[in-house]
């Protein structure tokens, strides 16, 4: 009886909304528990290779890596894919996604994607929100533009506007091993004109 006892408490304990076990009576704490908000910047990325192409009721990408095993991500209208570029069967792909968005709780897991690109083992590719310095909101990486530096927005036209608070993929090919790197892009594809406010 004491086990049961010990056990429902417990239970209770992981229960929400907290639950006090007073005597024999059981009464709800006005606790709130706080959830961080993620930054509207964090964006994640996943390297793979294809290994299925599905275009029933939407376009679906599985990929699988040694790294993250098997995954699937959705092309949606908004999804960035640099033009010319049809992902097949046995392309190497890097996929970008919101790590702030709602997932469903399956497998292999299913991410929509934010941009697709191919993988190239000169480069690496970043994506997220740069202030006025031009450092990431999540400070990993400073970027100094050059006359050099292509920018451009999703349909390839040149830009010429401030980068800051904008939604941007870098790619690059050299940093400094510092915190933050610092780097001077190849290229700046800006994919969203003012996510930050």
């Amino acid at each position: 009886m004491q086990a049961a006892a010990l056990l429902t408490a417990v239970v209770l304990l992981f229960a929400a909304p907290l639950l006090l076990v007073t005597g024999n009576d059981l009464t709800a704490a006005e606790t709130t528990i706080q959830v961080p908000e993620l930054p509207r910047d964090l964006y994640g990325f996943l390297t793979g290779t294809v290994t299925n192409v599905s275009v029933d009721d939407a376009f679906l990408l599985t990929a699988e890596s040694e790294q993250s095993g098997q995954f699937v991500f959705s092309i949606e209208a908004h999804t960035y894919v640099p033009v010319g570029f049809v992902p097949e069967v046995g392309s190497d792909l890097w996929c970008f996604y919101d790590m702030g968005a709602i997932m469903p709780a399956i497998y292999p897991p299913l991410y929509r994607a934010v941009a697709v690109l191919p993988v190239r083992d000169d480069a690496i590719a970043y994506l997220g929100v740069f202030n006025e310095e031009g450092i990431s909101l999540d400070g990993t990486l400073l970027i100094k533009p050059d006359e050099e530096m292509r920018v451009q927005d999703v349909n390839g036209d040149a830009y010429t506007g401030d980068l800051a608070n904008k939604l941007l993929l870098v790619t690059y090919s050299v940093s400094t091993r510092s915190i933050p790197a610092i780097t001077t892009p190849e290229s700046v594809i800006i994919l969203d004109q003012s996510i930050v406010e």
